[in-house]
């Protein structure tokens, strides 16, 4: 069985903006404890501060000791906000994500919010996939727990929400569905792309379009080897307006 790394990038931002989540110092270490938690051992977690000294401040705290998380401050320096607007379109910060990548070295990249949580098994169903196709390019999560409160209809894209199969994860408050996308599907999410770690296609800010669908697309029209699997193991802990646990 081939055992690559795994490099999961975090930006983090754990000041307050629009549709923010609460408690962020508490969901951040959480969500850095739940990557320490893996039973697939060959991972490391990079930080990547966007000019948050929050996260600075709780990352020398309480995971400077830790040999498979590195961590970096970028500054900011005239940079806006995510989610200002500029001349009417919204501003979204890829950068942080980029230098992630850089300082990372990993065979296989994949992303995570700082205020999200993954079960202990997520990197173990990464490398059981990997192993099954691992010449492609990239693969893309069609399967993720959401809050009890999620209920997405069929439609071309998504399965119905299944509300009589709810879950409880240990850790979590609540109870928890699976959200899960029809084959042939990608979601654009950050946190559901998998893949291998390339020098041209480079994350970046963008106005209007964000930068999770910038990327995704730029680097999916290059690198064309990629499958869709199907392994709901990341718990989406917050989306604005709906809930935040």
């Amino acid at each position: 069985m081939l055992q690559p790394k795994i490099s999961i990038i975090m930006q983090a931002y754990l000041g307050e903006y629009p549709g923010s989540r609460s408690n962020s110092i508490d969901k951040f270490i959480r969500a850095v404890n739940s990557f320490l938690n893996q039973s697939y051992k060959n991972t490391e977690l990079i930080i990547v501060s966007d000019g948050c000294l929050i996260t600075h401040d709780t990352y020398y705290s309480n995971f400077v000791k830790f040999e498979n998380i590195k961590y970096v401050f970028v500054e900011k320096k005239g940079i806006n906000n995510m989610y200002d607007e500029i001349e009417g379109a919204k501003f979204y910060r890829g950068v942080p994500r980029q230098i992630g990548v850089e300082v990372s070295n990993g065979d296989l990249i994949t992303y995570m919010d700082s205020d999200d949580y993954l079960l202990p098994n997520f990197t173990e169903l990464i490398i059981k996939e990997f192993n099954k196709n691992p010449n492609l390019d990239f693969y893309s999560n069609a399967a993720w727990f959401d809050n009890h409160v999620m209920e997405f209809p069929e439609t071309s894209s998504f399965y119905p929400t299944n509300k009589s199969e709810t879950y409880t994860i240990e850790g979590l408050d609540s109870t928890w569905v699976i959200s899960q996308m029809k084959p042939g599907m990608i979601t654009m999410a950050p946190w559901l792309f998998i893949h291998k770690k390339v020098d041209d296609i480079r994350w970046r800010d963008t106005i209007g379009n964000s930068e999770d669908v910038d990327f995704n697309t730029r680097f999916r029209k290059i690198y064309k080897r990629g499958i869709q699997v199907v392994i709901p193991s990341y718990v989406r802990c917050h989306f604005t307006n709906a809930w935040d646990y």
